[in-house]
């Protein structure tokens, strides 16, 4: 179980809409020493589709690889050293926003699919460190008022930390 706190905002105007409460509940069974099966559901506090199934199966096969095929992101990791760890991985991405523009608030969404590469560094336990770099592609934004607009491909680079 876990929930991720967030304030979606250009800052200019901040109200309730813009603080949202994105969590998830995932159960896993340890089917042997190796093997994980999971499944559960993604709340997203977006504008559309909610509830997302989390459903997948972890995988260890030897101590270099660990394949995490999950939805909605799926990792297949090798473990180049104690420390780093280089990943592939594939995502459904997007986020909800909130823009006023001529004095109307309007909500839209963004969705892409991503592919990236990651390097992942572990020095102290529970503290990992990341960049990725990679593509978005059927990338769509989809506002209330207006129609979609489809985009093109672009270079992703994300890095950052986790605890």
């Amino acid at each position: 179980v876990g929930v991720t706190p967030g304030l979606w905002s250009d800052l200019i105007v901040i109200d309730g809409a813009d603080f949202r409460l994105p969590a998830r509940a995932l159960i896993t069974y340890r089917a042997n020493d190796s093997l994980f099966l999971a499944g559960g559901v993604i709340y997203t506090d977006n504008i559309r589709r909610n509830v997302l199934p989390g459903i997948g199966v972890i995988w260890d096969p030897t101590e270099k690889w660990h394949l995490e095929l999950l939805i909605p992101r799926s990792r297949l990791v090798y473990r180049w050293a104690e420390d780093f760890s280089v990943y592939f991985v594939f995502e459904r991405g997007g986020t909800t926003y909130n823009i006023r523009a001529f004095g109307e608030d309007e909500d839209f969404e963004y969705r892409d699919y991503r592919t990236m590469l990651g390097l992942e560094y572990s020095r102290i336990p529970r503290f990992d460190l990341f960049v990725e770099a990679g593509v978005a592609f059927d990338r769509k934004f989809r506002f209330d008022n207006q129609g979609q607009y489809d985009l093109g491909e672009c270079f992703l680079l994300r890095a950052g930390t986790r605890f």
